[in-house]
């Protein structure tokens, strides 16, 4: 603010790979020098469009965009997106190493509402990003393997989302899905076996359903926004014993997704022949990176890629 008014100031962030022009790193190098904790809203034909705040050393997290005029949108500029590829304290820029958190991401299109023009959409983003995967329902394995063939990996999930088929329903998944051509699998839990502490069953249905992948990666979705730390920990133990390889936060459709204190908590406890996958929530390359810093080797998500594309990197 100035003199009582305030100043709207726009400008590209980057040259589209990432570096900062020199404008773009000094507006954010004075928007982090802000002390004035205010409130910023913008309305359009009287709608409120976003909303934002920020205080000393804080980002602008929630706000949006902006709508200037008719046809004109513009993105938020965020200190996230300063912090993350502007340079050390001598000052050298540097590029943050994007190919290294896109080959960690599982492309991810659940949604009950998919149909085969947005699977194949969001395939042709993970080739032209080079993700580890994508991860689909069950019912487009076939069509998506013969769409991309050898150049991308295809992940599905099984007693998804809530985890209470049968053993033998998931089983028959699992081949089903490796039949028509799934290279990863992701299962879920029976959430209240492990409520009722019937450990021995969870980890026989864990190698059934392992047994059933024929080589095939297996991830084992335990969803921790449902579970105390005792029942955490203790799927940390069975996880470990039963030859999947990953253990992995949530199916993204409950009560909420990964968290960095999960995260924490199942790099302490797993075996070191398991990897984590943090699936939920993960809505940014800060987050991406926050994750995987805390032990996370693989993460659900859709947002990095479309974040990527919009050139928005926060």
């Amino acid at each position: 603010m100035l003199r009582g008014e305030f100043v709207l100031c726009f400008a590209l962030r980057s040259d589209f790979q990432t570096k900062l022009f020199l404008g773009s790193k000094r507006l954010f190098e004075i928007a982090d020098n802000i002390r004035e904790k205010f409130d910023l809203q913008c309305a359009a034909e009287k709608k409120l469009l976003t909303q934002g705040s920020m205080t000393s050393g804080e980002s602008w997290r929630r706000a949006t965009g902006y709508v200037i005029g008719e046809n004109d949108g513009y993105d938020g500029m965020y200190y996230r997106c300063y912090r993350a590829l502007i340079s050390d304290n001598e000052g050298k820029e540097k590029t943050m190493d994007i190919k290294e958190i896109l080959s960690k991401v599982d492309h991810t299109l659940l949604s009950q509402t998919a149909t085969l023009n947005e699977i194949k959409a969001i395939c042709d983003d993970a080739v032209a990003f080079s993700t580890a995967s994508v991860c689909i329902p069950a019912s487009y394995v076939k069509e998506a393997k013969k769409y991309v063939g050898d150049k991308l990996k295809i992940c599905t999930v099984i007693g998804f989302p809530n985890g209470y088929s049968t053993t033998a329903t998931k089983c028959f998944e699992t081949e089903d899905a490796v039949g028509n051509g799934a290279d990863e699998i992701d299962m879920v839990i029976n959430i209240g076996w492990l409520k009722d502490k019937r450990y021995d069953e969870i980890l026989d249905e864990i190698k059934a359903v392992k047994k059933s992948c024929h080589g095939r990666l297996l991830k084992v979705i335990i969803e921790t926004c449902l579970l105390n730390d005792e029942e955490k920990i203790k799927m940390c133990e069975i996880v470990s014993a039963s030859g999947a390889e990953y253990i992995k936060t949530s199916t993204g459709f409950s009560a909420g997704g990964a968290t960095r204190k999960d995260v924490r908590l199942l790099a302490e406890h797993v075996s070191p022949n398991v990897k984590i996958k943090a699936s939920g929530g993960i809505s940014s390359i800060s987050d991406a990176e926050d994750f995987i810093n805390m032990g996370a080797s693989r993460l659900g998500t859709s947002r990095i890629v479309k974040s990527l594309k919009k050139n928005t990197f926060v």
